[in-house]
């Protein structure tokens, strides 16, 4: 076999390195510089031994290597790769592969993580639940060899609403983004799916002659818990954790804890002075707002209105609409919600409705009403409850 050539030549665009040493490897064109031509021959000479080494090995390969190398070349061909870079990226996967660990493994660190920084209970909850259904059916798998089709596979084998594939969605992405920073994997497989596409869910408002209704039918020991609702726009899970101590009549505002939040940050709602009044008749502003008996109270008060439909997030859609309708300032309204924009208030929560109404909502207070205690039978709740 005949050596390939390699040649030393002067080079005169540099004033430095004048000679330059040329030559072919791996079918490209190499060219080196060096300050003397003894430097140049000295490399010269190297590079003929490396070459003569590589030629050898080459006639050492058998000839089923040799064969299944240029298979391989040809199987690469179409996507314009090479061997090499084939075996570069194979070394990466074996590498992740002996970095990574078990799908349970990930979870369980994942989830320490999550306890760490403090999370609220709810959300770790949520977290544990859909991230042990997971774990039902991947515990044994290493992390970096799961692939994004089997996930996808699964979520959708769940058979849950869009919403709900979607939330499990959004965990997993946080769980492979985990082990993406941690190196237990070389790719968020996550980002490769996409989401369920999902109808919005038709938003529902209480009328101001509805929730005028609703607090003369309830019992008085959950007007203060409606109240709020309405007129404080708080999260269901917010209010339910929320402590009398943290409604301050006298500053005029709720705090809602940072760990009591849904999106873990502190946020002063403004007492409106048709809340306060509400707030000022009750004679038991002590210990957690949500009264005993809540929902059983609640739920029978709602039949009343005969609307047909569940409750839902109507308070909290209530609160939005018709603070923005009264106040016009969407950032106001949205901090008041406790999001970071206006986007969330405009996409799913502002419903249209006039300024009249607005003042109307704004000024319910009915004293009668409040101090009116409603007492149920037994029959009477079962009877109520039985047309939900």
């Amino acid at each position: 076999m005949s050596l390939a050539k390699v040649s030393v030549n002067p080079y005169k665009h540099s004033p430095t390195s004048k000679w330059d040493v040329d030559y072919q490897k791996n079918g490209k064109r190499t060219r080196e510089f060096f300050r003397t031509k003894k430097e140049a021959n000295t490399r010269r000479d190297q590079i003929l031994i490396e070459l003569e080494n590589l030629g050898n090995k080459a006639f050492a390969i058998s000839d089923d290597l040799r064969l299944e190398a240029v298979q391989c070349a040809e199987r690469l061909a179409p996507f314009k790769h090479s061997l090499s870079d084939a075996v570069d990226f194979f070394m990466r996967h074996l590498e992740a592969s002996r970095n990574s660990c078990s799908i349970g493994e990930l979870i369980g660190d994942y989830l320490n993580t999550k306890s760490r920084k403090q999370n609220s209970e709810r959300y770790l909850s949520d977290l544990n639940y859909r991230l042990r259904r997971f774990n039902d059916a991947f515990a044994d798998k290493v992390a970096s060899t799961v692939r994004a089709r089997e996930i996808d596979h699964w979520i959708h084998g769940l058979e849950l609403s869009p919403q709900s594939m979607n939330n499990f969605r959004t965990v997993l992405n946080g769980l492979f983004k985990h082990a993406l920073k941690h190196s237990f994997v070389t790719e968020n497989p996550i980002s490769r799916i996409e989401k369920v596409k999902t109808k919005a869910d038709p938003i529902h408002i209480l009328t101001p002659g509805q929730l005028k209704k609703l607090f003369s039918v309830a019992d008085h020991k959950i007007h203060s818990y409606l109240a709020i609702a309405a007129f404080a726009g708080l999260r269901v899970a917010e209010l339910d954790k929320l402590m009398w101590d943290k409604v301050d009549l006298k500053s005029g505002y709720i705090e809602v804890t940072a760990a009591n939040s849904k999106t873990s940050s502190r946020r002063l709602v403004e007492i409106q002075p048709n809340l306060k009044e509400w707030l000022l008749l009750d004679g038991n502003r002590s210990g957690k707002v949500q009264p005993k008996n809540l929902r059983r109270l609640l739920d029978t008060a709602w039949v009343e209105l005969d609307l047909g439909r569940p409750r839902s997030n109507d308070f909290r859609h209530s609160f939005a609409s018709y603070h923005y309708a009264m106040f016009n300032d969407p950032k106001r309204t949205a901090m008041e919600l406790g999001h970071s924009d206006t986007a969330m208030l405009y996409q799913h929560y502002r419903e249209l409705v006039s300024k009249e109404k607005a003042k109307e909502y704004w000024q319910i207070f009915d004293r009668a009403a409040a101090s009116q205690p409603v007492i149920l039978t037994n029959r009477d709740y079962e009877n109520r409850l039985a047309t939900l």
